[in-house]
């Protein structure tokens, strides 16, 4: 979902820039923003953090394998 800035009174605008020209342009120039994308840079740090964290292999056996599939199966 992409938006327009706020107004005085805090009221966005929201923009279709998969079908407008003139908000794709306004995407392309930083003018509407996603509002997913709205995270402070501290926030967005620990996430980077917390994922790079996360980001490793994990090894199983293939008889401990098995025995994971066949409870979810039995279950």
């Amino acid at each position: 979902m992409w938006f327009y800035p706020a107004d005085e009174k805090g009221n966005s605008l929201v923009a279709f820039p998969h079908r407008s020209k003139v908000d794709y342009d306004a995407m392309k120039e930083g003018i509407v923003q996603n509002i997913f994308d709205r995270r402070n840079p501290e926030e967005n740090e620990r996430r980077k953090k917390e994922m790079q964290e996360l980001d490793f292999e994990i090894y199983v056996s293939d008889d401990l394998l098995r025995d994971y599939v066949d409870d979810i199966f039995a279950q």
